[in-house]
C-alpha cells in the first residue's frame, strides 16, 4: 500500500523506481521473514529492484508509517490497511501518529 498522495500508483511504478534508485526507497514490513518481505525479495531476484526496509512490530504500525508519510510503501494486508480506506478516520489516525512521533522525538535526525 502507498499513501493516497503517492506518485506511485502501481506496483510496476514502485519496481521501476527501485530499479532506478537502488536501496533509496524504504518499505515498511513487519518481519524480516514475513510474506511481504519475502515477496519483495522475490521481486528483487526477478527484476533487480532493491529496497531498504524498516521493521515494525505490527501491521498497524507499518500502515501508520505510510499514512504519516514516514515511508513510501508497506507490504501489509488489506485488512491492516482498512483504516486508510476510510478517509475521515484515516486522517485522524495519521494526525495522532504525527503528534506522537513529534512528542517522542522520532522525527528528528541524529
Amino acid at each position: 500500500m502507498v499513501h493516497a498522495d503517492s506518485k506511485r500508483k502501481t506496483f510496476k511504478e514502485l519496481i521501476d523506481d527501485a530499479n532506478g534508485q537502488p536501496e533509496a526507497i524504504v518499505g515498511a514490513v513487519t518481519s524480516a521473514t514475513g510474506t511481504g518481505r519475502i515477496a519483495l525479495w522475490r521481486r528483487k531476484r526477478a527484476t533487480g529492484a532493491k529496497f531498504k526496509f524498516v521493521t515494525f512490530k505490527a501491521g498497524s504500525e507499518a500502515v501508520l508509517a505510510v499514512l504519516g508519510g514516514h515511508v513510501p510503501f508497506s507490504t501489509e494486508n488489506v485488512s491492516e490497511a482498512w483504516a486508510a480506506a476510510v478517509p475521515k478516520e484515516a486522517a485522524a489516525v495519521m494526525q495522532a501518529q504525527k503528534e506522537f512521533i513529534e512528542a517522542v522525538g522520532l522525527g528528528k535526525k541524529p
